[in-house]
């Protein structure tokens, strides 16, 4: 799981570097070249995207113990400047409901293949144990621990655990058609012998492998799934509309805001906050009390 994570982090430094110099960019860089890649993409590229190039720019010099150009008081200045005129809303990944995630479900058991059993559960254990994707690409057979009235996950690692000491969570057993330990079983059974990851890559013809999907992969498989339920938007679904999904449901399903910040082992309560507000947005509007008895 560590590995994952940092290895994710090592490419996407990458392409943003590979972005600055196929601009014309050098490495060492210096205050000068810094200003001109930003005035160069300041009206095309979103903001964020320009600020996390910084960072990757920045972490090479750091790694390379060059002087940091980035931290330049002019530099700063101008980006603070290009977000002001060109930023935009951040475009948020849309939830995944509980209505959306049995539509989606309902497609993969129509098509009842190896790779639909996989992705039930990828889907199911994604939403119910609030995982984010790294987490989920993640997950081994011996992360599990089985009790009488549900399993629990060890997640060994995650962006909020810095210090990796892992965090679990559990899912109870259920009869619904939506069950996520049902799901694993089913995807389980048809892994060959001696397979340690759960979500394992799957090749053409049904050629179930050893090795784990990569995360962009979970992104793709949601992706696809909502342009095959025609939901509005589909581009907008991603490996983040899971974990968003099942805070937003929760609130609007009246979950308590402390169960649901334990279950998605929130640190903090600001994000969960935001989510629980999201899920609520109409329950506990104000226009309701306002419109009462008014016809």
């Amino acid at each position: 799981m560590i590995e994952s994570v940092l290895q994710q982090s090592r490419l996407a430094y990458q392409h943003d570097i590979k972005h600055f110099l196929l601009w014309g960019g050098l490495l060492p860089a210096n205050e000068s070249m810094l200003v001109q890649y930003l005035e160069a993409y300041a009206s095309t590229l979103n903001p964020r995207t320009l600020s996390r190039r910084l960072t990757a720019i920045r972490q090479w010099h750091v790694m390379q113990t060059f002087p940091d150009p980035t931290v330049s008081p002019r530099i700063k200045k101008l980006l603070s400047g290009i977000k002001n005129v060109h930023g935009q809303p951040k475009r948020r990944a849309k939830a995944i409901t509980l209505e959306v995630l049995a539509r989606m479900v309902g497609v993969l058991e129509q098509k009842n293949s190896v790779t639909s059993k996989r992705d039930k559960a990828l889907l199911l254990v994604g939403f119910f144990a609030a995982l984010r994707r790294s987490e989920l690409v993640a997950l081994r057979w011996d992360d599990i621990d089985y009790f009488e009235e549900g399993i629990t996950l060890t997640i060994r690692a995650s962006k909020t655990d810095q210090a990796h000491e892992g965090n679990t969570v559990a899912l109870p057993k259920s009869d619904s058609s939506l069950c996520p330990i049902k799901a694993l079983a089913a995807w389980q059974a048809c892994q060959p012998e001696g397979c340690a990851t759960i979500f394992s890559q799957i090749k053409k013809g049904g050629h179930i492998q050893y090795d784990a999907i990569k995360a962009g992969q979970v992104n793709s498989i949601i992706k696809a799934l909502a342009y095959a339920c025609n939901l509005p938007d589909p581009e907008l679904y991603s490996g983040h509309s899971l974990r968003r999904g099942f805070a937003t449901s929760g609130a609007a399903k009246g979950v308590a805001f402390g169960a649901l910040k334990r279950q998605g082992r929130w640190k903090t309560e600001t994000t969960v906050l935001q989510y629980f507000e999201e899920g609520r947005q109409f329950e506990d509007n104000a226009v309701n009390q306002l419109l009462q008895n008014i016809t």
